[in-house]
């Protein structure tokens, strides 16, 4: 599996679909990287990123830069934060005005990031709103896909965890524990959530598996 995902995702680089590539790896790519893929991968699109103008329209600037922040760091290349964050912003202003069309889970990924970044500087409502936006857009979907309410519902976890945190530094015992409470419901929200059991195709049934492991 982490072969075949990986040919494919050379495929579309030498095609120069990067966002295709970027998409698959944004999703499956962890099952290539534990094959040892990953610098392969990195390469390949640095060096098919230098060989033509893949800021010619917005799907493939926001492919180019969703593979630079996913594969930089399998070529030992620092990424700026804040550079990280405004490309980010761009990518969803893209997403919100209907310029390139991604799909939910890579949304999300996107999100991943902005709020991290927010709450990296103590933004946590900036964060929230951040969430709240993705959910938003996500929600004709949510209740048919187990996957992405799970994933929504674990990044407010995430969220909330930072939070509890961030009130303990505070020395906020009574908010420091509200949050915590709430993250700890809200991941066996999520547990339960991904423990259904059922016949999944294999690619499907391992992404769960893997998110059920981490919550």
């Amino acid at each position: 599996m982490g072969m075949i995902i990986a040919e494919l995702a050379i495929l579309y680089l030498r095609h120069h679909r990067l966002l295709d590539a970027a998409q698959l790896l944004t999703c499956y790519g962890w099952i290539s990287f534990k094959q040892g893929y990953a610098f392969r991968l990195a390469h390949l699109a640095t060096e098919v990123k230098r060989h033509f103008d893949w800021h010619i329209n917005e799907e493939n600037e926001c492919g180019g830069l969703l593979l630079h922040y996913l594969l930089a760091p399998f070529l030992g290349k620092p990424v700026d934060a804040r550079q990280r964050f405004a490309d980010h912003q761009r990518i969803n202003e893209h997403i919100i005005a209907g310029k390139v069309r991604l799909v939910p889970t890579v949304q999300i990924a996107v999100t991943h990031d902005l709020m991290l970044y927010a709450m990296n500087r103590l933004c946590f409502e900036e964060a929230q709103k951040f969430l709240e936006a993705c959910s938003q857009r996500l929600t004709p979907l949510i209740s048919s896909r187990r996957d992405l309410q799970a994933s929504l519902l674990e990044k407010q976890a995430w969220l909330l965890s930072m939070m509890s945190e961030y009130a303990e530094e505070q020395e906020d015992a009574q908010q420091a524990k509200s949050s915590r409470e709430q993250a700890i419901a809200i991941y066996r929200q999520c547990n339960a959530l991904l423990s259904v059991n059922e016949t999944l195709p294999t690619l499907e049934n391992a992404t769960l598996k893997r998110r059920l492991a981490r919550t």
